[in-house]
């Protein structure tokens, strides 16, 4: 792999007190030598795909026990469909994906 220049990436981390707080990150570009396919490499601590932090998805989903939704996308200035997209990952990871019966066990 060899770098083939950067990108900053804003990450949304877990707000301390009232004030949301942002982490101004640079992410590498690389390029393989053998196919020459361009890839971004993420931080350690967010995912490649998401503008938050490990650390805020935790500590959303863990407040979803104890508060409503809209309280916590309040709490954290996130939207409400990514405060339900949180707790929709994690009572898939927790629980698993919801069952479904078979055409056999289909009564009529």
């Amino acid at each position: 792999m060899s770098r083939k220049g950067r990108r900053y990436r804003e990450l949304q981390t877990v707000p301390i007190g009232v004030p949301q707080i942002y982490l101004r990150t640079e992410a590498p570009d690389c390029q393989c030598w053998d196919c020459g396919e361009r890839s971004e490499l993420p931080p350690p601590f967010a995912p490649g795909y998401r503008s938050l932090t490990h650390q805020m998805v935790q500590c959303a989903q863990d407040f979803t026990q104890v508060m409503s939704r809209s309280d916590l996308a309040r709490l954290t200035g996130l939207g409400w469909d990514t405060v339900k997209d949180l707790v929709k990952e994690r009572l898939e990871r927790d629980h698993g994906g919801p069952r479904r019966r078979s055409r056999s066990q289909v009564v009529p």
